[in-house]
């Protein structure tokens, strides 16, 4: 029965405290003998729970524990295997987890497991907004004149982070200019000057010294500019442009020259032209700072209109043409034939703008006065219109090589007069004695035929007379 006894106590160790008790009772309805030497059993573990906080700040760490409780009601501490389910945390095999970096709040679980027991902790990992820390302005300590150059400004976090950020920029200077950018426009300056460049961010302040370099302008180029022609006599004024490194350039006042006997030029430029009996040509010559440039200069000569003479006849006939001509007569004792304005003042004649003059059917006599007028002058020419009473002068051209007989007919009362035979006739003078008023006459040109005793009608013209 001790054996049985003892085999028993051994199974019900196995089975708990529940069939431990009521083995107890069994035994002792069945006289057990007392407990063995070594004492009550171990109390038996009956779960675990994960200990720590729920919530954890990025990029830091919390420690977790492992409680177990027993069968007895006490509870211990144990070294349970973790585990946490999370792409920005990580636990170590003594319960320390660690956070990353985040840029929001998230969720994770926190696992333990020991005896055959798991438990799990859900955890918000926090995101932690971070503070600035400070803000720094970079770019360039040095900017030439007239340049430009870019500034930024970096704002530098708690976290360790850092960001490009955009201030409120200002300068102190009247030699440049800021943009809202960091753009910073230097202007010109005689001498290097210094800018303090500033920049305000999120309470945070900062400065940047930068020097504005001088940059002494480079001379490339001089240029002379001009008339490139002047009248005889008279003056022009020139100048010079010098053109420089920096691509501007400015009015300046050179040492002047010439290389004609019949001009002079002044050290302010004047270029003054003397009397010259023909065009000229004159190099003006320019030397500035070690540069040098030239320019021609063309002095016309000036020819100065000293009369107008008309030449042509000073009487014509009635009915007749003539040919003026007007001629230019210059100070330097030149002349040339002109085409001026022409005017007559006859009722009975005309000239048109080659100065040819028709004379019209007159009774009498009669005084005319030409006129031609050229550039501002005007002279005249007088001229006597004969009247040569019932006769008529009748150019005739192309009867080259012809024998022609010349008839006028009279249309008052149908007489017909014979008025000749003439060979390549060039003109024909008609004379009717009549003391009558004027009248219509048919004059008519035939072709004679001597041999044949024949005529052709070559030409027929009406004339009043």
């Amino acid at each position: 029965m001790k054996v049985k006894a003892s085999q028993k106590r051994i199974e019900l160790r196995v089975f708990g405290l529940i069939t431990m008790v009521m083995g107890l009772v069994v035994s002792s309805a069945n006289a057990v003998s007392p407990p063995p030497p070594d004492g009550p059993p171990a109390p038996l573990l009956i779960g675990i729970a994960v200990s720590g906080p729920t919530v954890v700040n990025e990029e830091s760490t919390a420690q977790y524990t492992c409680i177990g409780n027993y069968s007895d009601g006490t509870s211990a501490a144990l070294a349970a295997t973790w585990d946490v389910a999370s792409a920005s945390a990580a636990i170590s095999a003594s319960g320390l987890l660690s956070t990353g970096d985040i840029s929001a709040d998230q969720n994770a679980t926190v696992t333990a497991t020991y005896g055959g027991f798991t438990d799990a902790a859900e955890i918000t990992i926090k995101y932690i907004e971070p503070e600035l820390a400070g803000i720094t302005i970079t770019g360039l300590g040095m900017v030439s004149e007239e340049t430009t150059a870019q500034y930024t400004c970096t704002a530098s976090y708690s976290d360790g982070s850092s960001a490009v950020v955009t201030p409120s920029w200002s300068e102190n200077s009247a030699y440049a200019t800021i943009s809202g950018s960091g753009l910073l426009s230097a202007g010109n300056v005689s001498a290097d000057q210094s800018v303090t460049l500033s920049a305000s961010f999120g309470g945070k302040t900062d400065v940047h010294v930068v020097t504005i370099k001088y940059i002494p302008l480079v001379l490339m180029d001089i240029t002379i500019s001009g008339r490139s022609s002047l009248d005889e006599e008279t003056t022009a004024q020139y100048t010079c442009t010098a053109s420089y490194s920096d691509g501007t350039s400015a009015v300046v006042a050179p040492s002047w020259s010439e290389n004609a006997s019949y001009a002079t030029i002044s050290g302010s430029g004047v270029l003054t032209a003397g009397d010259v009996g023909s065009d000229q040509s004159v190099t003006v010559s320019a030397s500035y700072e070690g540069k040098s440039d030239t320019f021609a200069v063309t002095i016309n000569h000036v020819l100065v209109l000293e009369s107008l003479v008309i030449a042509g006849p000073d009487e014509i006939e009635e009915n007749t043409t003539a040919q003026y001509v007007c001629t230019v007569r210059y100070t330097d004792g030149t002349s040339t034939e002109v085409n001026p304005v022409w005017s007559v003042d006859s009722a009975n004649g005309s000239i048109d703008g080659s100065g040819l003059l028709t004379a019209g059917n007159i009774a009498a006599d009669e005084q005319a006065t030409l006129r031609a007028s050229f550039e501002g002058q005007e002279t005249t020419h007088a001229l006597l219109i004969m009247a040569i009473g019932n006769q008529g002068v009748i150019p005739l051209s192309g009867f080259n090589g012809q024998t022609v007989l010349a008839t006028l007919s009279n249309m008052v009362d149908q007489s017909v007069a014979v008025l000749g035979v003439q060979f390549e006739p060039e003109e024909l003078v008609i004379e009717v004695e009549s003391e009558g008023s004027d009248q219509w006459y048919w004059l008519e040109l035939s072709e004679l035929d001597e041999g044949a005793g024949t005529t052709n009608f070559l030409y027929g013209h009406w004339i009043w007379m």
